[in-house]
């Protein structure tokens, strides 16, 4: 009996240590892509400037002033991106730590949207004036910015923005007409390090923007949901619409399900 007990302890300390080993492995793994898939990011918009301000700098007297103008454009929209990538990784830790600060106030989810959307450089009408939201404007354009260059990457060839208000609650919708996420990925294209798509893994996202955005907008009072309707992919952002007092105490996607299709 001693020999049985002492076989099946020997037997699960040795499971335990090789259960830990390949956890081991499997973070040193995910270390090693994420450091390279970061690289990756931010490599390809740095080159790009350096090549740009190059050009500029060792040529100028070669360029009239229309091709130096569209030139200086490409370079900020690449420092623009890699900017971007940066702030993503930063609010990603802080999120971590738990010491993001939040500055809400009453915004213009329009005038938001046309900000972000000038940063990412990707030209789609956006919302009527007038739905306002109770939250903070950076973290709301980084939110817009992260859905835009995610529609744009893994979308089809339309893409609309929609905005309404329904009750206490500010609703804003990414669309596009692309693919749908398959339903066995969905819960996960919130988690860090997720492609939402896995055809589009040669793109080398680095799998951080839409987690950071549902994070952001939870941090709000809101949240971030994906669902597809058999025509739109929908990305459906909810913010409180007024201030903490005036509002209803728990915000979730799902009081707002419905809004006008594009």
């Amino acid at each position: 009996t001693l020999l049985l007990v002492a076989s099946v302890a020997l037997y699960r300390l040795r499971a335990q240590a090789r259960q830990r080993a390949e956890t081991l492995q499997r973070l040193a793994d995910e270390r090693s892509r994420f450091i390279a898939t970061v690289s990756h990011e931010l490599r390809t918009p740095l080159t790009s400037v350096s090549g740009l301000v190059s050009e500029l700098h060792d040529r100028w007297g070669d360029f009239d002033r229309e091709e130096a103008v569209e030139l200086l454009g490409l370079a900020k929209s690449e420092a623009i991106e890699m900017a971007g990538i940066v702030e993503d990784l930063l609010v990603a830790a802080r999120l971590e730590a738990s010491i993001l600060a939040f500055a809400p106030q009453e915004i213009d989810l329009a005038a938001e949207y046309r900000s972000a959307a000038t940063g990412t450089g990707i030209s789609v009408a956006g919302p009527d004036p007038g739905i306002t939201a109770f939250a903070d404007p950076n973290r709301v354009r980084q939110i817009l910015r992260n859905l835009l260059t995610n529609a744009h990457r893994y979308g089809g060839d339309r893409v609309a923005v929609a905005a309404e208000t329904l009750g206490g609650l500010a609703v804003l919708e990414v669309m596009d007409d692309g693919p749908p996420i398959p339903r066995d990925r969905r819960s996960a294209i919130f988690e860090p390090f997720t492609s939402a798509h896995q055809e589009h893994r040669a793109l080398e996202s680095i799998g951080l923007g839409l987690f950071i955005s549902r994070k952001l907008a939870l941090s709000m009072g809101g949240d971030l949901s994906y669902d597809h309707d058999g025509e739109w992919s929908r990305f459906q952002l909810v913010l409180p619409s007024r201030a903490p007092g005036d509002r209803p105490a728990i915000v979730t996607s799902e009081a707002a399900a419905e809004l006008t299709s594009p």
